[in-house]
């Protein structure tokens, strides 16, 4: 199909004897496919397989300016298309719920008016301790991590295995020394944030079309108590996709779709 940009696009599908439904996963401003949902834990099973077990069917699609493709160059506007592909891809696959997570959250909230059934919002907003992103460089809008401090906070600051935040770090940059990925200006990010913590932005919603997924990042101002239906996992950080936590993740999410296709 043709896109807005050149991406990377993972589709991963079932047997239609086995098939209950589609999600098409929206990730965040920094972390693509590859180094989250599609990253086998432990060598073993990836967020994606996880989901492929639940009879589900899944579709995701990297961000511009990040993934493989790492189209660092793009000079549209970010935000715009990565709605418009998002909605190219659930008109073609007759995608049927969104799994969006952190900043996906804010591409999703423009899927309304599309024919899915429910949305999955997987920490929304957070507040991930500033100092695992390093700072923003002079010449574009562009984070600069240094893979190594990257590691380093990861271990301290997560659950995940040692072995993944090495698989995790190696999808983000082939070197040891840094990753450079585009982000929005910082009164672009003010205003994405303030229509989250809005109630106005959860008044859209119905209890039926909703989960929420919270971790011990989310932050503190968002509205859980006006939400209509959170799943907290205290434990896990906003790298859950990548945590022990990824497979009850997973069953939650199933049983959120099954519940909601028998309403």
């Amino acid at each position: 199909m043709k896109m807005n940009f050149l991406s990377h696009f993972k589709i991963s599908r079932v047997p239609k004897e086995i098939k209950k439904t589609s999600v098409l996963i929206l990730l965040g401003a920094r972390w693509h496919c590859q180094s989250l949902v599609d990253l086998k834990l432990n060598n073993k099973l990836s967020f994606i397989d996880m989901l492929n077990k639940e009879g589900i069917d899944v579709f995701c699609l990297d961000n511009l300016g990040t993934g493989p493709t790492n189209s660092t160059e793009y000079c549209g506007n970010l935000h715009k298309d990565n709605i418009k592909n998002a909605k190219k891809i659930i008109n073609e696959f007759n995608i049927e719920y969104v799994i969006a997570y952190s900043y996906g959250t804010t591409i999703a909230a423009s899927l309304a008016t599309t024919n899915i059934k429910g949305l999955i919002f997987v920490d929304p907003i957070s507040k991930i301790p500033n100092n695992i992103t390093a700072e923003i460089i002079e010449n574009g809008d562009k984070f600069l991590i240094q893979i190594s401090h990257l590691k380093d906070k990861l271990k301290e600051l997560t659950e995940i295995s040692e072995i993944d935040i090495v698989n995790h770090c190696l999808k983000l940059s082939v070197s040891d020394e840094v990753f450079i990925t585009p982000t929005y200006t910082i009164n672009e990010t003010k205003k994405m944030r303030n229509e989250i913590v809005s109630h106005d932005f959860w008044n859209s919603f119905s209890e039926k079309s909703l989960l929420v997924v919270t971790t011990k990042h989310a932050d503190p101002d968002l509205p859980v108590s006006y939400i209509k239906r959170v799943k907290h996992f205290e434990n896990a950080s906003h790298w859950i996709f990548i945590e022990p936590f990824a497979e009850d993740l997973s069953l939650e999410i199933s049983k959120f779709i099954k519940n909601n296709e028998q309403l």
